[in-house]
């Protein structure tokens, strides 16, 4: 897992063949995304991925070479690249089919623990992960 904060630019960028999953990443960039995925053959699984900033929460340049699904999104602005909503950007892509847009409410700063019923225990089971880090 990896929890993240930033202010002006992307917390993680995901190049190519990466396995990005059941992270927290929380950014408040204006103008970027909390998070880039650069690369293509990237699966993205389980992510709470929030902006409270005026950026995107997920920004993808490859929509076609990547698979993202059971994410949990938010932004003040749009949710991913140029989509404004999670429908729109389901539509346009056939991506996150069993993905939420939610505020996250985060208890306190810096304190990444999930109380919203739509982003706690809500992902899919991966057999590439055989250790919860969190429990």
């Amino acid at each position: 897992f990896v929890y993240g904060y930033a202010g002006i630019a992307g917390v993680v960028s995901i190049r190519n063949y990466v396995l990005f999953y059941n992270n927290t990443i929380h950014g408040t960039a204006e103008n970027y995304g909390a998070v880039y995925v650069l690369g293509n053959y990237n699966r993205v699984f389980n992510n709470i991925i929030s902006n409270y900033g005026a950026g995107v929460a997920l920004l993808i340049y490859q929509i076609n070479q990547n698979i993202l699904n059971f994410n949990c999104y938010y932004s003040t602005a749009k949710i991913v690249t140029a989509y404004k909503t999670l429908g729109e950007w389901i539509a346009a892509s056939g991506q996150d089919s069993n993905s939420y847009v939610v505020y996250p409410n985060f208890p306190i700063e810096g304190d990444f623990h999930q109380p919203h019923r739509f982003c706690n225990n809500t992902g899919t089971p991966l057999t590439e992960v055989t250790t919860d880090l969190m429990t």
